[in-house]
């Protein structure tokens, strides 16, 4: 996955994608998505009313495109031409009951999949539990049958090859914060909890089916249509990304949907199999386009997951403040190896060209089988004495085989572009890292502490 990434960002702005499937309730964000997919010479998008609530009535201010098949006008001449022959094609479907097959056949020829679990303020408009959970785990393919295995459904299922498909939830904001307030009276009737159930199993049936998911936490969403004149009323709202669940802000239906037709295309690689917020500001009257290298920027975040991101400034242009502050980066990295340093974590520095990379290692607690055991710890009290069980926590860490070893990594990085800035995130989580919460929390906590005494944060 991590080759087929760093390929297609090498191409991001292109359409990667070129059949998209769309499922909801037949909402204003369903409607808006549909038309900036439509929009995209090139793009075949199918629009797929799910749910008892269903509805293709014309009653909201967003509008679906206008039904364009195989079989309309020229569009035999399109698909000969490629991208630049015209707008994308489209299809609307309803599926009010979500059997597996009638999901797997709506969905099989799909290169990406979004599915919108929330949709505007009208809770008619969001899919339930149910329903949005047969679509996530329909829309990532057959399970895998061992030995070959005949399907016992009435309709058997297809063995679909998903790899590289992308399937997308829109989600609501505070699915994973429902022990904090305002969110834990949000869940009184368990709402959030429903939904964050969705968000769990789409990502654990990526890791048995093949897909790549993406959730998007939204929140409020506002039609923001403005004033056709006034101030304000053709800029762009300012938008902000962040990874995981994070913020409790609304978003425009224009940005939430352009932000999520990015993501269906596959402008977006660093999004993929990641979770992130989206909220803007700028208020309804903020109806411009988004800059597709905002996007670019904000998303960037994913990567990593970016921890932090801080502006800097000093004497000079951009690109000297930029090696001022890498060279700073590379020292500060270096000073977590002194004696005394507090960290604890062990750690190596590499150097990069933009800064430097922070590598953990591991401590062989990891695996050290039984080490908190009070059980264990109980006999190794009566062998060894008192402290017997932490002794021998001690020596089975000591004698773990993957003592030693990296286990994940912070690059701290700076930037001359668009802004010189300084930027941390996480690298190296594949198989299984460990992320080290206290760890990373003192290196931000006197980064930030340190920085401002040499540049202007």
């Amino acid at each position: 996955r991590a080759a087929v990434a760093a390929a297609a960002a090498d191409k991001a702005g292109a359409v990667l994608a070129r059949t998209v499937v769309v499922v909801g309730a037949g909402g204003p964000l369903m409607r808006r998505v549909t038309r900036e997919l439509v929009a995209v010479p090139g793009m075949r998008v199918r629009a797929v009313l799910a749910g008892d609530a269903a509805s293709a009535a014309d009653s909201d201010s967003e509008q679906w495109p206008a039904e364009r098949g195989p079989g309309a006008g020229d569009a035999g001449a399109e698909e000969e031409a490629g991208e630049g022959a015209g707008p994308g094609l489209f299809e609307l479907q309803q599926v009010p009951q979500a059997q597996r097959f009638a999901v797997q056949r709506a969905t099989e020829d799909a290169d990406a999949v979004l599915v919108c679990m929330v949709d505007g303020q009208d809770r008619g408009r969001c899919l339930d539990e149910t329903s949005a959970l047969r679509w996530v785990d329909g829309a990532g393919g057959a399970e895998p049958r061992a030995g070959g295995s005949r399907s016992e459904l009435p309709v058997p299922l297809a063995d679909v090859d998903v790899a590289g498909r992308l399937v997308v939830l829109a989600s609501a904001q505070g699915t994973q914060r429902v022990d904090r307030m305002p969110f834990s009276l949000r869940n009184v009737m368990g709402g959030l909890d429903a939904w964050r159930r969705v968000e769990q199993q789409l990502a654990l049936g990526s890791k048995t089916k093949g897909h790549d998911y993406t959730v998007v936490h939204l929140g409020k969403l506002q039609a923001g249509a403005g004033p056709a004149t006034g101030a304000g009323a053709s800029a762009a709202p300012a938008v902000q990304v962040a990874p995981g669940d994070n913020f409790d802000n609304p978003c425009t239906v224009p940005a939430a949907a352009a932000c999520l037709a990015r993501v269906l295309r596959g402008c977006h690689p660093e999004v993929r199999n990641a979770t992130f917020s989206l909220a803007t500001e700028g208020g309804r009257g903020a109806t411009g386009p988004v800059p597709a290298a905002v996007w670019d920027d904000e998303l960037l975040k994913c990567r990593g997951p970016e921890l932090l991101r801080l502006p800097v400034s000093g004497p000079g242009d951009p690109a000297s403040v930029q090696k001022r502050a890498a060279q700073w980066l590379r020292e500060f990295a270096r000073s977590w190896l002194k004696k005394g340093a507090g960290l604890p974590t062990r750690v190596t520095v590499e150097e990069m060209p933009d800064g430097a990379k922070l590598v953990f290692l591991k401590s062989g607690y990891e695996y050290s089988k039984g080490w908190d055991d009070d059980e264990d710890k109980g006999k190794g009290d009566q062998q060894d004495g008192k402290k017997g069980g932490d002794e021998a926590r001690d020596r089975r860490a000591a004698q773990a085989p993957g003592k030693g070893q990296p286990d994940g990594a912070l690059e701290l990085l700076a930037d001359a572009a668009p802004v010189p800035r300084v930027r941390v995130r996480r690298a190296d989580m594949e198989g299984g890292a460990t992320v080290k919460a206290t760890s990373e929390a003192q290196i931000l906590a006197r980064l930030q502490k340190e920085l401002p005494k040499s540049f202007t944060v």
